[in-house]
């Protein structure tokens, strides 16, 4: 216990790793019988979770596992508390065109529902990681700053079937796919 301690003492980032860690835990205890209401519905993950495998039933504890990624994917954890729900609605409100966010709206939960499914599968199985959600996520900033909010959309959601058809792989996938540096438009990314 004194080692244990001692770590915490010289690494003070692994300690607070470990306590976000056991507090996005907490956070998601009850998934099976309690939902966050600003998610889709908890069926479309399970349906999801049992297609992907092929299979019709699986334990509770691997189901509730998927179902906290999916969890930890909308509402973010305390290391990255951007999730896809605060993220979505970001690069929404960045739009002054009533008709075009709703209609992206729609595209962008759909969206979210696909690779939410993939992304929380087994690391030995899924097909999109979190090195692509984060390329992603820099896209829809930089999609938002440079007012190509459909093209950029459109661009996911292809990338999205191709990944999930096995037609290109997750290393493929960057910001740089969306958005190539050039000389003149590198400044775009010294922020990030």
């Amino acid at each position: 216990m004194n080692k244990i301690l001692m770590l915490f003492k010289a690494k003070p980032i692994l300690y607070m790793l470990v306590l976000s860690l056991m507090l996005s835990a907490c956070q998601t205890t009850n998934l099976l019988t309690n939902w966050p209401s600003d998610i889709p519905p908890r069926q479309v993950f399970i349906d999801g979770y049992y297609d992907k495998r092929g299979i019709t039933s699986a334990s509770d504890k691997a189901l509730k596992a998927h179902l906290t990624w999916i969890v930890r994917f909308y509402k973010g954890v305390p290391l990255y508390p951007q999730g896809w729900n605060k993220v979505s609605a970001r690069y929404l409100s960045t739009l002054k065109n009533d008709e075009l966010r709703d209609a992206l709206e729609i595209r962008i939960n759909k969206l979210g529902i696909e690779i939410a499914n993939e992304w929380a599968q087994a690391n030995n199985i899924r097909l999109i990681n979190s090195k692509v959600m984060l390329a992603w996520g820099n896209g829809l900033r930089t999609a938002a700053l440079r007012m190509e909010h459909v093209s950029y959309i459109s661009q996911v959601e292809r990338d999205v079937q191709l990944l999930l058809e096995k037609k290109v792989d997750a290393s493929e996938i960057n910001t740089e796919r969306y958005f190539p540096i050039d000389e003149e438009n590198s400044d775009d990314f010294d922020d990030f």
